[in-house]
């Protein structure tokens, strides 16, 4: 079973077209073998939700909770990880868009590849010099072997705990630093080959060029420390 976690902000309520899309799924076939889980730390949030998983299909109802827990996205994803029922862990914000073709090509790298750690490449909806951003996604994540969590990672839970889950005391980028304490544990990363879609919103909201200067700037500073313990550990295998 793939168990898809998703952690949702206080007041995000773009949660409800990633619903609206997985009952598509569901009504098509496609979401044999999945659960969802919202996680929030926000409970007026977490009702919300519920009333609407009541509104869908019995059928699919019953693949969707969700859960109040956590007092950060790291917290919250981990909070998931241990409700969830499945071996393997999708994490997807909120604010992405997926349709069958990501659950497809997901299954089939799964399979290709099951002690990895998937990534999708990434697309944006919103600001028309967004794909500059998809551009150097697609480099940070093929060439510099970081992609980030709004390319919805997914593991085995055998691998996630192997890692030790989300950093709960970093104060940003619990993603980025769990992808390379991945690397750290010698778990291999792979992309499906889809682009998943998703929010441009922050950079519409403060700025293209500030947002995307600062995620540079934020990317490098927490990469390079991560970057000489993955060095170190390879030096001592040679």
């Amino acid at each position: 079973m793939i168990s898809i976690i998703v952690p949702v902000a206080p007041g995000d309520d773009s949660w409800r077209v990633l619903l609206q899309e997985l009952s598509v799924q569901s009504a098509e076939g496609r979401f044999t073998g999945c659960e969802v889980l919202f996680v929030s730390a926000d409970k007026s949030e977490v009702t919300a939700i519920q009333q609407k998983i009541t509104t869908y299909p019995p059928s699919f109802g019953q693949q969707c909770q969700a859960h109040c827990a956590g007092n950060s996205r790291a917290t919250a994803m981990n909070a998931g990880t241990r409700l969830a029922e499945g071996d393997y862990l999708w994490f997807v914000h909120a604010d992405s868009r997926i349709e069958t073709r990501h659950i497809h090509s997901l299954r089939n790298s799964l399979r290709v590849c099951p002690d990895a750690l998937h990534y999708f490449n990434l697309r944006f909806y919103g600001h028309p010099m967004m794909w500059l951003n998809a551009l150097g996604v697609w480099l940070r994540s093929h060439c510099l072997v970081t992609p980030f969590g709004d390319q919805a990672l997914c593991i085995s839970r055998q691998n996630f705990l192997r890692v030790g889950a989300y950093p709960e005391d970093v104060k940003y980028g619990e993603d980025h630093t769990f992808v390379w304490h991945a690397l750290q544990q010698g778990v291999r990363l792979r992309c499906t080959g889809t682009a998943l879609l998703t929010s441009a919103r922050k950079y519409e909201k403060n700025g293209w060029l500030k947002t995307t200067g600062l995620h540079v700037y934020l990317w490098a500073r927490q990469a390079w420390p991560e970057f000489k313990v993955l060095l170190k550990q390879r030096w001592h295998k040679v």
